[in-house]
């Protein structure tokens, strides 16, 4: 089964990120990302996973439960404060390294521009990889 999976990479700076108080669109609700702070547009009746490591907070929003295995349809963050300290390399290095990974194992179908979004370093790409889903 073919997906297209969007992975988010925001590497957190600083853990003092601000609530920004948005409003839905008809069809969303606003979804928290405590103890993070921030908050995001979720579509109503999708799911939301708050999972993690010891190096990284993951949240994950999904048309399926996350909770019962991968999800078809989605997106995954995964917040890794302190990156450069962890791996002894630059933030950039790390994110290059897991992009190359997703290059070579799978095709990028897109990948948003780098941005500085307050004290975040923004990296996106959406990939196309066949995976099995749900026993499917």
């Amino acid at each position: 089964m073919k997906s297209i999976l969007l992975l988010v990479f925001a590497v957190l700076l600083c853990l003092c990120a601000k609530a920004t108080n948005l409003t839905p669109p008809s069809g969303y609700e606003v979804q928290r990302l405590d103890p993070l702070g921030g908050e995001v547009l979720k579509p109503q009746g999708w799911f939301f996973n708050v999972t993690g490591t010891k190096d990284a907070a993951v949240y994950q929003i999904a048309k399926e439960d996350p909770k019962e295995g991968e999800f078809e349809t989605g997106l995954t963050i995964n917040i890794v404060p302190g990156i450069s300290a962890k791996t002894g390399g630059p933030t950039t290095g790390y994110i290059s390294y897991f992009y190359n990974k997703k290059k070579q194992s799978a095709g990028i179908v897109s990948q948003d521009p780098v941005t500085t979004q307050g004290k975040f370093t923004r990296f996106a790409f959406a990939v196309d990889e066949e995976r099995t889903l749900r026993g499917k």
